[in-house]
């Protein structure tokens, strides 16, 4: 009872939907064009805009759960999902480590050169390209024009820039990560802060630690 489901939605069904008399609150997520709709409607309307999750991994976690959960996590249904994980962020006392263990879980490190293309293929003109979610990693290789190994499930590519110039600090909605080597804790924390404010506020982050000192943070 009191639930609809629709096997082919479409804009206009959606919108029927939000206006009908016997809906009375709007949960919106999909885009700021959905939300923006839903918030037309007058009615009450709870609008969640784009993800664009910054995983922090601390000197103090489990290192080896940590990145096995962050392959998990964004190889799960080719990362479609809005909370799936966007960058890795660790500091230099274990960002190698942290790297060797990614490469033993099927994640291809980029070179600068594939990073370069495999940008392109995912950004477009400041924006996420539409092709590329929900393609597997290979897929998205091959459309780069890079050969990457059998066995590979994502796509990494080291970063150290946020913004518009840096396609791996978008929300990426396919298995492509970036990651971001930092001085310490509070290094991090500012570059999830500010990962967070490019495309994601209010959406998710993520924190792997045992410290708790760093987890009040």
């Amino acid at each position: 009872d009191d639930l609809v489901h629709c096997a082919a939605p479409s804009k206009e069904m959606i919108s029927h939907l939000m206006h009908h008399k016997h809906v009375h609150l709007i949960i919106a997520t999909g885009g700021p064009a959905m939300v923006q709709s839903a918030y037309s409607c007058g009615k009450p309307a709870i609008g969640v805009g784009a993800g664009n999750a910054p995983i922090i991994i601390d000197e103090s976690a489990d290192l080896l759960e940590a990145i096995s959960a962050v392959v998990q996590g964004k190889s799960f249904d080719n990362a479609t999902v809005c909370a799936s994980e966007q960058v890795v962020i660790m500091p230099a006392t274990i960002y190698d480590q942290g790297k060797m263990l990614l490469r033993e879980r099927g994640v291809h490190i980029l070179s600068p050169e594939e990073k370069v293309k495999v940008g392109n293929v995912v950004v477009v003109d400041g924006h996420i390209n539409p092709d590329s979610v929900g393609q597997s990693a290979k897929v998205i290789a091959s459309r780069a024009g890079i050969t990457v190994p059998d066995n590979t499930v994502i796509l990494a590519g080291e970063a150290q820039k946020i913004g518009p110039e840096e396609p791996f600090s978008f929300e990426k909605l396919c298995p492509v990560i970036g990651l971001y080597k930092v001085k310490d804790f509070d290094d991090a924390v500012d570059h999830a802060v500010r990962l967070a404010r490019f495309g994601g506020v209010g959406h998710t982050s993520g924190l792997h630690s045992k410290s708790p000192e760093n987890i009040k943070k």
